[in-house]
């Protein structure tokens, strides 16, 4: 059981959580971040051909069941609380990393391996997020800072652990990454199993379930739109600048095998995306790290960082990518805590979970319309 909140003594900060946060977000790194290395292994081309934009599309539906799943979560699992939600979630991804480890880069399955797949994907992000943010609420927000920052660390290992090892010297094929993504999921569910207490009954409002109590939560917005609605939008607007350009359209721009930095200095392209996302990890954590320890603001306050980013991406120059990416995770992690906070601190508990859920939703729609603007965006800057 969680220790209690005796005054005068620090409660205590469950890193577990970190542990569970991790392998998640490392398994889901992989939808986006490896999306190049699936493309060229069902041999379709990085060009504006029908081929290539249905697989832009196929790969958004990660995006599109994530959204769906941010509210069904409660219909489809309403038998479970969020705690067992969160291991079905974790199931789901499991099922999608060995889909992806064998199916399809190994046997080279066609698109309807990668629908499944990344349609799995999504439902476990979409139901992931709210529940383990709603199930660990009772356990304090010092355990949930730890928490959050496995997002940013789960993505960012994946990501340039993973770039590392599919370059020379190791040339480690992606079908043992995504195996490996698997394993560290089990060990992850198990961690959650073992290690994080769960919440008293009478923590979860279990009166009303599944639709019935989507709608109740749905009547009463007043109890809980009205100071979020804004928040949201802000992440929305947050999110979309994340899946179109960080690192989003630079997949599908420098994928030849060295990249061209600065003047006469090459790298090889791996090793430049290692680097790349070295900078995103750390701009997201220290901006997460930073949403709980400065005074509360609104998140509008932060998206100026995303913007100059942008800014700094639109020279074209590669050597300041990485510097730009730092800005757009640091303005991102800003964000995310800042509305994590201000969710635990003014809703009331039980509307936590509608008001994550709906948080997360908006989101999925910057993440929806950004990847779909990768497309067009990378036409834009290749000629331009």
């Amino acid at each position: 059981q969680p220790q209690p909140c005796v005054k005068g003594r620090k409660r205590r900060v469950y890193w577990e959580t970190f542990f569970v946060a991790f392998p998640f977000y490392c398994a889901y790194a992989t939808l986006f971040g490896f999306q190049h290395q699936v493309k060229k292994r069902l041999g379709i081309k990085d060009d504006s051909s029908d081929s290539s934009l249905v697989f832009g599309f196929i790969i958004s539906l990660q995006y599109v069941f994530n959204l769906i799943f941010r509210f069904m979560h409660g219909i489809v699992f309403a038998s479970l609380d969020s705690r067992q939600r969160v291991f079905a979630a974790m199931i789901c991804m499991v099922v999608s990393m060995l889909l992806l480890a064998g199916p399809i880069m190994i046997n080279g399955s066609g698109l309807h391996a990668v629908i499944i797949a990344y349609v799995l994907g999504g439902i476990a992000i979409g139901t992931f997020e709210p529940n383990f943010l709603s199930s660990i609420t009772h356990l304090g927000s010092d355990t949930k800072s730890v928490a959050i920052l496995g997002i940013p660390v789960g993505i960012s290992s994946l990501l340039i652990g993973g770039f590392f090892c599919l370059g020379p010297p190791l040339d480690v094929p992606a079908s043992a990454v995504y195996t490996c993504a698997a394993v560290s999921l089990i060990c992850g569910m198990a961690t959650l199993a073992l290690a994080v207490p769960s919440s008293e009954p009478d923590d979860e409002s279990t009166a009303q379930q599944g639709l019935a109590r989507l709608w109740s939560d749905a009547k009463q917005f007043q109890s809980w739109f009205p100071t979020l609605w804004s928040h949201a939008l802000i992440f929305l607007l947050d999110m979309l600048v994340i899946a179109s350009v960080s690192p989003g359209v630079w997949l599908y721009i420098f994928n030849e095998e060295t990249v061209r930095v600065w003047s006469d200095m090459y790298l090889v392209t791996d090793t430049f995306f290692a680097l790349f996302n070295t900078f995103n990890m750390l701009g997201s954590i220290s901006g997460r790290w930073l949403s709980y320890h400065m005074e509360t603001r609104h998140p509008a306050v932060y998206i100026g960082f995303s913007f100059a980013g942008v800014l700094l991406m639109c020279l074209k120059i590669p050597i300041m990518l990485p510097l730009a990416t730092f800005l757009i995770m640091l303005g991102d992690g800003l964000i995310y805590g800042t509305i994590a906070r201000h969710i635990d601190d003014t809703l009331p508990k039980e509307f936590n979970l509608i008001g994550i859920s709906y948080w997360c939703l908006n989101g999925d729609i910057g993440a929806i319309i950004g990847t779909n603007l990768i497309s067009l965006l990378r036409g834009l800057w290749v000629v331009g």
